[in-house]
This record gives structure tokens, sequence and C-alpha cells, in this order.
């Protein structure tokens, strides 16, 4: 158990550390993350850890639950034991992939009697008065996407006067469960410091729009285990979010049926298959069965986008994924079916996945720490926030 986090000792120090934790919908990582004083520094990452989650099933509410939870105490438990720095904690950031949290892209038009100058409180509060608390549920983010005055769309809103407005938003809640148990379990291994809860696609869009070079129209594809979700960006604006309830492990399940291997048999033979090489075990049917789940990958991606009305998506994308599968997930995404028929992009894309390699100057890893690209856009997250 760590001391307290003492605030009066904050101003003799050079920096502070946060715990970051990534829970997915296949994995759960975390990282002690040193954060210095003053903007744009650089994170120092100090120690990470992350344990995957296979299912030979597509796993029930209860059983997903129960596993996550079990596996987040493990993992804990590992990246506390090896904190050596005196610093004590000043914070939990804990970030959630889907299917974890429900989110709405909301529209709201507010009209005032009078002319009135907005503030920075004011416009929170009226997007705040939009939630109904039912005490099943946690409000986590609600974050002001565009805003019209007077009928005209601007980008620096803050103090400047209006009568009519109208604002889209985003809004991220958790059930109130899951908030109150993840609190709980993290507060066990630490010692009461503020545990503060995000989701995925606002974390990521913040960190692209203000750590990488500047980009409009994009697409992030998020795939973990069980779960795609594509986050569509237009004039640097979220637009359009959807999950879809497959993700990297449908591959491997599917591959485990044809071929009468067990999963992590299956996981391993990967490579083989994406090599167009046939497994001596399963001959051509490792490879049929492969293109038959692209297609089925495919349907429920077009499915997705056909619902929401999006006719096409932008063709420069962002790509989160674990590093085990990041060539299967590569070598799907340069699919001409998948590209052109199931996401709608008007022409090859262009993909950026966001790795240890290719986004190495996020983050510094100490000495022989394992690097997890995930937890370094979190830590920029967590050092653009404090």
């Amino acid at each position: 158990m760590l001391g307290s986090f003492n605030k009066s000792k904050i101003k003799s120090q050079r920096y502070w550390i946060s715990l970051v934790i990534d829970i997915r919908s296949s994995s759960i990582g975390a990282s002690l993350v040193k954060n210095f004083k003053g903007k744009n520094k650089i994170p120092v990452i100090l120690e990470t850890y992350r344990e995957q989650i296979f299912y030979s099933e597509k796993p029930k509410s209860a059983e997903f639950i129960r596993r996550s939870h079990y596996t987040l105490n493990r993992v804990l438990a590992e990246i506390m034991s090896k904190k050596h720095d005196p610093v004590p904690l000043r914070n939990t950031y804990v970030f959630y992939g889907s299917p974890w949290y429900k989110h709405e892209i909301k529209k709201l038009k507010h009209i005032e009697k009078k002319i009135t100058v907005l503030t920075d409180q004011y416009l929170k509060k009226i997007i705040k008065n939009t939630f109904i608390d039912t005490n099943k549920k946690e409000l986590v983010e609600q974050k002001c996407i565009s805003i019209k005055l007077n009928g005209y769309k601007t980008k620096e809103p803050i103090n400047k006067k209006f009568k009519e407005m109208e604002i889209e938003f985003y809004e991220s809640i958790l059930h109130q469960d899951t908030y109150d148990e993840v609190t709980k379990i993290v507060n066990s291994y630490t010692d009461g410091q503020p545990v503060h809860h995000r989701t995925h696609p606002l974390t990521v869009f913040e960190v692209i729009t203000k750590k990488f070079e500047p980009i409009d129209n994009y697409t992030i594809i998020d795939i973990s285990g069980e779960i795609t979700e594509l986050t569509v960006v237009k004039k640097d604006e979220i637009k359009f979010i959807a999950s879809v309830p497959h993700g990297s492990h449908f591959f491997v399940r599917g591959l485990s049926k044809k071929c009468n291997l067990d999963f992590l048999s299956s996981f391993s033979k990967l490579d083989l298959i994406l090599n167009q090489e046939v497994d001596e075990h399963c001959e051509e049917n490792s490879i049929k069965a492969f293109a038959e789940m692209k297609i089925e990958w495919a349907k429920e991606i077009r499915e997705a986008l056909k619902d929401s009305g999006i006719k096409s998506i932008p063709s420069n994308v962002f790509v989160l994924v674990d590093k085990e599968v990041s060539k299967l997930t590569r070598n799907i995404l340069n699919e001409p079916e998948i590209y052109f028929g199931a996401l709608k992009f008007k022409k090859k894309p262009n993909l950026f996945f966001i790795n240890s390699s290719e986004v190495e100057n996020l983050c510094v890893y100490r000495n022989s720490v394992k690097k997890d690209s995930i937890l370094s856009l979190e830590a920029n997250y967590v050092e653009l926030s404090e």
C-alpha cells in the first residue's frame, strides 16, 4: 500500500507519477507514467504490463465481466509490485474500449431571452444539464464537438455574444456497477488517489488532434479481440462512431473450428496463413476459412455503416490494435473487398498503425520496459489533461 499523495509537496517536485490502465475487450494493460511540469513534456514510461484474455467461444456477459475483473486484479498486482520511485501516485486514469461504455453524439438547441456572453462555465453547465441520472449509469465524458452561435459555426465561441446556440457534443457513460467495481479494485491497490474514467474514441481523437500533424478528415479503427470500433472524423469533428461485434479473435475462433485446433494453437498459426502457407494439419481449409471470415467481417462493417447513413469514410486511417495481431489487421485492411466494399473508402487507405515503432516519439521508455503503443497514447492524454 502506497502512502497518500501530499498536495503540499507538489510544488517541490519536478514530476508526478500516474497509474494508467487500459481495459479492452480482450486485454488489460497498465503502466506507471512519469509526467513533468510544463507544456509539451514527453511522458516517461517507467513500467508496463498487459495480459491477453482469450475466449474459446464468444463470451456471455457474466463471464466477460468476471474474467475482466480477475485479469484487472492480476495486472494491478503486477504493475504495482514494480513501483520503486519514492514519489507517490498522484492519480489513476482508466481508459475503456468498447463494449465497456455507451456513447452518443447529441445535438442541443438553446435560446436565450436576451443577448448573452458565452462563458466556458456556462457552456459546460448547459451541456451537463442534458444528462438525466438514473442511478444505473455514471456520466464519464461530455465534450463539445461543434457549436453555432446565431446560425454561424465558430471554433472559438467563448466570450462571444449570442441569443441562439446549436451544440453537438460527445457523451459517454459507464454502467454504475462497472464504474463502482473498477474504482473499488483500483483503490485496493493504491491509496485512494483520484480515479478518472475515460473512453477510447474521445481519448484517441484528442491526442491525434494535439500531438499529430494536422489532418482534418480521418478514420480511427480500434480493433480489439472481440470488437471493432470505427470513429469517423470530418473537418476535425467526430461525426460517427460504430461498434461491430467482431474483432481479431473472430478470425482465430473461426480457424480453430475449421481446423479442429485449440484457440492458442490457432492463434500461433495466423502468421502461417497470412504468408499463404498451408497448415499440414488443416490443408487448404485454413486459407479457405480465413477468406470466408473476411467476407463475414466485411458484411458486419457494411451493415453498421449502412444503418448510420454513412456513404463514405476518410481514407486516412489511424489503426489501434494489439501488437500480436497487427499483421492480421494489416492483411485485412489491405484487401480491396474490405476497403472498397465494406469500409466505403474511395481509394486505397493510407494506414497509420499506432504502434511502438511508428509512434516512438510519443513517450520515452525506461530501458528494458516493454513498449505498448496504446498505453503510450493514453500517457500523452494524461500529460495533456493535467
